[in-house]
């Protein structure tokens, strides 16, 4: 959940800083999956990553939020996340996490168009969770 309301944090902030905050482009979600992984794409129209910065995203305590910007209040309200609203640990954790669980997190942008992120995790086998059968003659 975290991965994903980060992005989406995101996603939002670059939609309004990119002057579309009165009618803002739509932040699609896909979620695929087959037997091994699932995969989750988040793309927004907020104008993409300047090449110049698309590896400063990925480094702790970097953040592309101005100072004198006001934080947004429904992200805030929806995703309650203070401690580390703007700090810079968003991306780097986002990845982080992924690799910890064995997938990856990757982001396609496009300049001035928008940003694709990718969230690849492995699925669980649930079979090896599943509680043990027994019945009377076991006991």
């Amino acid at each position: 959940f975290n991965m994903v309301s980060e992005v989406l944090l995101n996603g939002i902030r670059a939609s309004q800083q990119a002057g579309r905050a009165s009618s803002p482009e739509p932040i699609d979600v896909t979620v695929c999956a087959n037997p091994k992984q699932v995969v989750i794409q988040i793309s927004d129209k907020g104008g993409g990553i300047p090449h110049e910065l698309s590896d400063r995203v990925w480094e702790y305590m970097y953040s592309t939020r101005c100072a004198s910007s006001k934080p947004i209040s429904v992200a805030q309200d929806v995703f309650e996340r203070p401690d580390f609203w703007e700090r810079g640990m968003g991306l780097p954790l986002c990845r982080l996490y992924a690799r910890y669980l064995g997938g990856s997190f990757s982001l396609m942008t496009m300049p001035g168009c928008g940003t694709d992120a990718y969230i690849f995790l492995k699925r669980i086998d649930t079979g090896d969770l599943a509680p043990p059968r027994c019945s009377l003659y076991d006991i």
